[in-house]
């Protein structure tokens, strides 16, 4: 699906930025891919992903709030900010571009 995909970039993205950090050593991976995907579905998905089912998806190993704490991390090493732009999917105002164009 477009989340998982969206996901697997921010992952892709956050390791490439955590090079210099070292998040990694001190959260584990299982967390991380629930951060990713938990960002990944507020700005994809029809229904965003619950910080609840994601605990569930990391076999409770992890609690919200440390889902949550990795989520900030995870747009901290991306160097977001956010405002509308960042909120708007690129591929949503593409579509709209087009639909006007076409």
């Amino acid at each position: 699906t477009d989340i998982a995909h969206l996901a697997m970039l921010f992952f892709d993205r956050f390791i490439v930025a955590d090079v210099d950090t070292g998040l990694v050593n001190s959260i584990s991976i299982q967390v991380i891919v629930a951060a990713c995907l938990y960002v990944a579905s507020r700005l994809e998905g029809e229904v965003a992903l619950m910080l609840e089912d994601l605990t569930m998806a990391v076999d409770n190993t992890a609690t919200q709030e440390q889902i949550g704490e990795a989520t900030q991390f995870v747009v901290t090493a991306l160097r977001w900010k956010f405002g509308y732009s960042t909120l708007c999917s690129c591929k949503d105002v593409s579509l709209e571009y087009l639909e006007d164009v076409g």
